[in-house]
């Protein structure tokens, strides 16, 4: 028992000197699959791409790749025209369908509506990315020895989303729309029994 204590502290030591000698913070990272680094960069390359579309530049779809709206490398949903179709045709919405019938259709862009006409040669990109960062705050040199022989470990979690819908007409993006933008926004947490969780992830 005596040499089992011995292991434990020699173990506790161990963890803490790691953590203080190196600085190295606890961080969890949480990104949907994005080219995008940032809430800002991903913004900005819509808005010049929505700006291109809007004044009636032709967008290819190898452009909108470029821009980082590619599926490849961006968490993105492929849409044919029926499900466009259903998107701005209310898609269940009795309220939105109701007015759309008493607009004649009206409420739904004219690019769009003309897109669809077209059928399977309309397409759509439905863009949607969440990060999430964890990182622990540290409270100068030895903040982290500190926060954890205080049992408690303080962090900052900070939280973004951005999601729009980019529609093409073969390969020309004829619109594009933001769905979701949820600017940065970030929390302070803490955890009690940092040590036993910090043991407890070294330990086999």
């Amino acid at each position: 028992m005596k040499h089992f204590k011995i292991i434990i502290l020699m173990l506790v030591v161990t963890v803490l000197h790691g953590c203080t000698t190196s600085n190295k913070l606890d961080s969890d990272l949480n990104l949907a699959v994005s080219a995008f680094k940032t809430h800002d960069e991903m913004r900005d390359a819509f808005r010049s791409l929505e700006e291109r579309i809007d004044i009636g530049e032709t967008v290819y779809r190898i452009d909108v790749h470029e821009m980082g709206f590619d599926p490849s490398k961006t968490a993105v949903e492929v849409m044919d025209w029926v499900s466009i179709g259903n998107k701005f045709t209310a898609g269940g919405n009795e309220v939105l369908a109701a007015a759309i019938k008493a607009s004649n259709g009206q409420l739904i862009p004219k690019p769009v509506a003309t897109c669809i006409s077209k059928g399977k040669k309309c397409s759509a990109y439905r863009v949607k990315v969440t990060s999430e960062i964890s990182e622990e705050i540290p409270e100068g040199t030895f903040g982290t020895l500190k926060a954890m022989l205080n049992l408690k470990e303080t962090r900052e979690i900070t939280r973004w989303s951005f999601g729009c819908i980019i529609v093409f007409d073969e390969d020309t993006a004829v619109y594009a729309q933001v769905e979701e933008d949820i600017a940065p926004n970030r929390t302070i947490r803490v955890e009690e029994n940092s040590v036993i969780k910090k043991i407890g992830g070294v330990l086999p």
